[in-house]
């Protein structure tokens, strides 16, 4: 097996644009707060597992919060949520479930913008936010 399939003792199995892709990545420009997704307990996407409906919230860290409910806007789109402080989120990161109905961070990134040539996948990861009170007009 060595010799024919590990002639250089190693594994092959990312493919050759993904690597190529990888050689030639500059990271972007740093922003103020980006977009990431979490996964809660219970959760799978959009179905709760178990009887109680824990509401969905954001997560930031403490220094980064001003209100209990706040209004993340990316160029793509604007979504109104609950905030929970939380010190185990980076600062400047925005952490948020993805998946379900109402307020989902799907409503703030595209299906034909900034979507992954290799896999389809929207980018929602990352993505520059703006974060203002409650009320989307503020």
């Amino acid at each position: 097996m060595r010799e024919e399939l590990l002639a250089d003792g190693r594994w092959h199995i990312a493919p050759a644009p993904l690597l190529e892709r990888l050689a030639s990545y500059v990271d972007p420009e740093p922003s103020a707060l980006v977009l990431a997704p979490r996964r809660e307990m219970a959760w799978s996407n959009s179905i709760r597992y178990g009887a109680e409906h824990a509401e969905r919230v954001v997560r930031m860290h403490p220094d980064d919060i001003a209100a209990d409910a706040i209004t993340l806007a990316t160029d793509y789109g604007v979504l109104t949520t609950h905030v929970v402080a939380d010190s185990t989120v980076r600062g400047g990161v925005v952490s948020m479930t993805h998946g379900p109905r109402d307020e989902n961070a799907g409503d703030l990134t595209r299906s034909d913008v900034g979507v992954d040539a290799l896999t389809a996948m929207p980018r929602v990861a990352g993505l520059d936010l703006r974060v203002s009170g409650g009320d989307p007009a503020t």
